[in-house]
């Protein structure tokens, strides 16, 4: 895979993330309370500043009850 189909497929991610968010009414706050993840990091997430780290993405799509599909793109993060 090359390097900007993995950072198309990371910001699609991080749009999901926001998106979801948004739709269930939380904010960045009670998501970083809710997951255990600080209202940086979740901010960087969401404007495409850092590549979050498979952890980190499991804990804010568990706390959003979002379902992912963790594909082999993610090795090349790890």
């Amino acid at each position: 895979m090359e390097d900007n189909e993995v950072k198309e497929r990371i910001h699609k991610l991080s749009d999901a993330i926001r998106t979801t968010r948004r739709i269930k009414n939380i904010t960045q706050k009670e998501l970083s309370e809710k997951a255990g993840v600080s209202t940086s990091i979740i901010s960087q997430i969401e404007n495409h500043k850092i590549v979050p780290r498979l952890e980190t993405v499991i804990k804010l799509t568990t706390a959003l009850e979002m379902t992912i599909e963790v594909s082999k793109a993610w090795k090349w993060y790890a």
